[in-house]
């Protein structure tokens, strides 16, 4: 299992922990905002992945009400070699 805070883009965090996974492993991604655009851009870039959207939660923080999401990814297959790409790659050619 991964867990990865929203440190950058959906599909550049999955590209970081989806090949870190054994097939049928979870990683789960935290968000504030989400969006079913969003949720169209990280399936996408999960299928080049070797992953899939299993669910998305989303939850409201306690003391400041502030809506947050957990979007649970789960690999399905193994990731192509090419991928992670090197260090700021993704972020700068993402994988929609």
């Amino acid at each position: 299992m991964a867990f990865i805070r929203a440190v950058g883009d959906a599909s550049v965090c999955a590209e970081y922990a989806l090949p870190t996974l054994k097939i049928g492993g979870l990683t789960i991604l935290y968000r504030g905002h989400w969006s079913d655009r969003d949720n169209l851009l990280l399936q996408s870039a999960a299928n080049k992945l070797g992953g899939k959207i299993e669910r998305v939660i989303e939850l409201i923080t306690p003391l400041s009400q502030s809506i947050r999401h957990c979007i649970y990814l789960r690999k399905i297959s193994a990731t192509p070699a090419q991928f992670p790409r090197s260090v700021g790659i993704p972020a700068q050619k993402p994988l929609f």
